[in-house]
């Protein structure tokens, strides 16, 4: 079983940090691999490219879930049995019209450290991974109960871009994370949630 993450950047010069944490929390088991794309390659060759693999997980954001989307429709049109899982602030709150579409098998809602973990560990039986939303085979939709966060110390030793190669980094906007979320809650902040 080869699992994939991957995003669909907005430009060449962005980096995408979810992927990178995510690899870097897994990357001790060998079937577990990660890339990025931007928005504006061709869809063929991102569709080429992911169905060597068996599960795709895909970061979703604003500036990517339209393409994400139509690339994960092209990739279950050209291998059905690969599955496709999202997850992102696209993807986590308002969710279900997402699942509903036949090519998208799997949501992660909220933050995807620990469900991500738990779902690779336990892949293809996933009715115990926190925060997963998933479709039985009669299309029912099932929501597992919320993930615990991850104490944000456990992060503190992960340096996101060990993986890659420093030469490209120098060329591109490289992000950190100095803290998750928003202290207020203003009703009408999607960051609130």
């Amino acid at each position: 079983m080869q699992f994939l993450l991957a995003t669909l950047n907005s430009k060449y010069i962005h980096t995408n940090l979810a992927i990178r944490i995510f690899y870097q929390l897994n990357k001790n088991k060998e079937n577990i691999h990660w890339k990025e794309f931007t928005i504006n390659e061709d869809a063929d060759g991102i569709v080429s490219y992911c169905t060597a693999y068996d599960v795709i997980a895909f970061s979703c954001y604003i500036w990517n879930i339209t393409q994400t989307l139509a690339v994960a429709k092209k990739i279950k049109t050209k291998n059905p049995s690969i599955k496709i899982l999202l997850g992102g602030p696209e993807v986590s709150y308002e969710y279900q019209n997402v699942i509903a579409l036949p090519y998208i098998d799997f949501i992660i809602q909220g933050e995807g450290e620990i469900p991500l973990q738990a779902f690779f560990q336990s892949y293809p039986n996933v009715e115990e991974v926190p925060a997963l939303i998933y479709k039985t085979d009669d299309n029912k939709i099932i929501e597992n109960k919320v993930a615990a966060q991850i104490p944000l110390d456990a992060l503190a030793e992960i340096m996101p871009y060990s993986d890659d190669d420093k030469k490209s980094l120098k060329t591109k906007v490289l992000y950190i994370e100095t803290s998750r979320g928003c202290p207020y809650k203003c009703e009408f902040c999607l960051a609130s949630l």
